[in-house]
């Protein structure tokens, strides 16, 4: 039963990222990762994004990394540390795991529940890095998110606090 629970989530995790695709290939991780924030996505427009770094705990208006796409953001859901973030360069497509300690599982599990089928933004020095929707309760304490490019994948990872490149 916990086999079954442990491959439905990492399967649920998949379909959380930002594209599919994810396997092993090489691993770096920095064990000192930034603070992230959780924040309910409530709009968001593709085309050149301006707005300042979200500082304020409030709703506003934040870019993503790229400034390529502005989100429109609810107040904080919740600041969880990363125990790690590595950079893993699949056959499928490259990504980013960040890894949580227990008391950041639980709350992410909390979080997570509350939001199921809705699109959080994960915030860093008020940008956000990826804007997955979430499909379940993450409730084991690690989320992968997969990308397009190895430059998105090398851009958030480096935003998230991995230090070294692919």
């Amino acid at each position: 039963m916990r086999t079954q629970h442990v491959a439905r989530t990492a399967l649920l995790l998949t379909a959380v990222s930002l594209a599919s695709g994810c396997a092993v290939v090489d691993v770096q991780a920095n064990p000192a990762s930034y603070p992230i924030g959780l924040r309910l996505v409530t709009s968001s427009a593709p085309g050149p994004c301006s707005a300042p770094p979200l500082t304020a705990d409030v709703a506003g208006t934040a870019c993503d990394l790229a400034g390529s796409t502005t989100y429109v953001l609810g107040p904080p859901l919740a600041t969880l540390t990363p125990r790690s973030v590595a950079r893993q360069s699949p056959a499928a497509g490259p990504s980013v795991v960040a890894t949580f300690g227990p008391t950041d599982t639980t709350t992410l599990r909390d979080v997570t529940t509350g939001q199921v089928n809705k699109q959080v933004a994960v915030l860093r020095d008020g940008k956000v890095v990826a804007a997955p929707v979430i499909k379940a309760p993450i409730t084991n304490g690690s989320v992968t998110f997969s990308f397009s490019t190895a430059a998105q994948a090398d851009d958030a990872a480096t935003a998230l606090g991995a230090t070294s490149a692919r």
